[in-house]
């Protein structure tokens, strides 16, 4: 089961998929608000093996959504805002601090704020949010997993955090006060012609980089651009069993 969705302002276009994939319950959730000059975008993945984690992905994005829209100003410091703001939202709705960890509902988290010629990028575990310029990765946000720390210190290629056992390991979290860390990037100056793509590891485990630019280059809308990238991954999952819920938002500036 799959949820399309299509957004059109006057400064950004955009594309979101939210798939179950093979598995019972889909704890991904992806979401977005457009006005005319301004985009906020938020993408979340509840943890397996905690409880509640398709609540968790939804509060988490939502509550980001609803602070950032609330904003004067598209900001830095807004978005660091509508972070905490959606993690104090986390663990007031379930209680995260006082339960044991694996009953304790938690959630990655990728976000993305447009406005004013700039962009403001947050994440927390292994969601990512890609920036693409002239057709190719010109940013990526780092995962915090353990995987990754692997690839930092060289034990592993990049390539290889992808099918490494560490690689859902997360060092970083939203439900826990503990291990919300969120990391912003320093701000970019956006461009006519930049793109942005923020999804989740049962995407990008499957749709690798040279896939993203390639089908960015023939893709005259973020909805192609998404919908190739869905068959990549469509074709890389034939014959997976249980292969994990993947979201994607695509976002393209005007």
């Amino acid at each position: 089961m799959s949820l399309f969705s299509r957004g059109e302002s006057a400064a950004f276009e955009s594309a979101l998929v939210c798939d179950i994939g093979g598995r019972e319950r889909n704890e991904d959730y992806a979401a977005y608000r457009e006005t005319k000059d301004r985009g906020f975008y938020a993408l979340c993945d509840g943890l397996g093996g905690h409880r509640g984690g398709d609540e968790a992905s939804k509060t988490a994005a939502e509550s980001f959504l609803k602070s950032i829209t609330e904003a004067e100003s598209v900001s830095s410091e807004a978005v660091a805002s509508a972070a905490d703001f959606a993690q104090s939202t986390l663990l007031e709705k379930f209680g995260g601090d006082q339960l044991p960890g694996s009953l304790s509902p938690r959630t990655t988290g990728a976000f993305l704020a447009l406005g004013d010629g700039k962009a403001y990028v947050c994440n927390i575990g292994d969601s990512r949010v890609y920036h693409m310029r002239g057709g190719k990765i010109d940013f990526v946000t780092n995962d915090h997993s353990v995987a990754y720390l692997s690839y930092l210190s060289g034990e592993i290629e990049y390539d290889d955090i992808r099918t490494s056992p560490d690689q859902n390991r997360l060092i970083r979290s939203m439900g826990d006060s503990e291990k919300y860390n969120p990391e912003f990037a320093a701000p970019i100056d956006t461009e006519s012609g930049d793109a942005f793509l923020l999804c989740s590891d049962g995407f990008w485990e499957y749709v690798v980089e040279r896939d993203m630019e390639s089908t960015l280059k023939a893709s005259k809308t973020p909805s192609r651009w998404l919908a190739k990238m869905v068959r990549i991954h469509a074709a890389n999952t034939k014959g997976i069993k249980d292969n994990d819920n993947f979201s994607a938002i695509t976002v393209f500036v005007n």
